[in-house]
């Protein structure tokens, strides 16, 4: 791991860099204001959602762990850019959300191959098409940037963004997953997560 020369703390700085105002990045961040918005509370619908998947399994465990990765390091590029609070909540609320269509994917395949199973769309049809976002979130102001960020967060090139809130949370989503990924790579056994 020594070898490596783009540390997680490497990669931190960068980002914190790509989204400094100036550096030729989205930079204008609406102000969303609520007092409906509860990560707290949408951990928790989140863990009730896992009884219904085998918390045994290696790989659903690695996707859990994955998930609050991504919660963490979405948490610390928003710090890194003294975001306010509402701005922090929404980004962890999709971190969390981000990869919710992983978990069928692996009861149904046992595969993380994307052959199997779009889990981007299948998270996106069962939180908007089948309302488990109200679960989450009983208010549906963010509904719109939240359903374009988990469409897109596997997406290398974010197109069709339109809203500058939307594509801020896009970027942010898709380069804190990356993230935690390469924490992933680092750490989790390969045959989890190739398998």
């Amino acid at each position: 791991q020594n070898n490596i020369p783009w540390t997680i703390n490497n990669i931190l700085l960068f980002l914190q860099w790509c989204y400094t105002p100036g550096n030729d990045t989205i930079n204008l961040i609406k102000p969303i204001r609520s007092q409906a918005m509860d990560f707290t509370k949408a951990a928790h619908v989140f863990q009730e959602y896992l009884k219904d998947y085998d918390q045994n399994n290696d790989k659903v465990r690695l996707k859990i762990v994955h998930t609050y990765g991504v919660v963490k390091q979405a948490e610390e590029v928003c710090r890194r850019r003294n975001l306010d609070e509402e701005t922090v909540s929404l980004a962890k609320i999709i971190a969390l959300l981000h990869d919710i269509g992983r978990f069928e994917q692996l009861k149904q395949f046992d595969s993380f191959e994307p052959t199997t199973m779009d889990h981007a769309a299948y998270g996106v049809q069962i939180l908007f098409e089948e309302g488990m976002i109200r679960r989450f979130m009983p208010d549906d102001r963010w509904d719109e940037i939240i359903r374009t960020t988990i469409a897109k967060h596997s997406d290398f090139v974010l197109e069709g963004v339109s809203d500058p809130c939307a594509l801020f949370h896009a970027r942010l989503i898709r380069d804190a997953d990356k993230l935690d990924n390469f924490r992933v790579k680092l750490e989790d056994d390969l045959l989890t997560f190739m398998g």
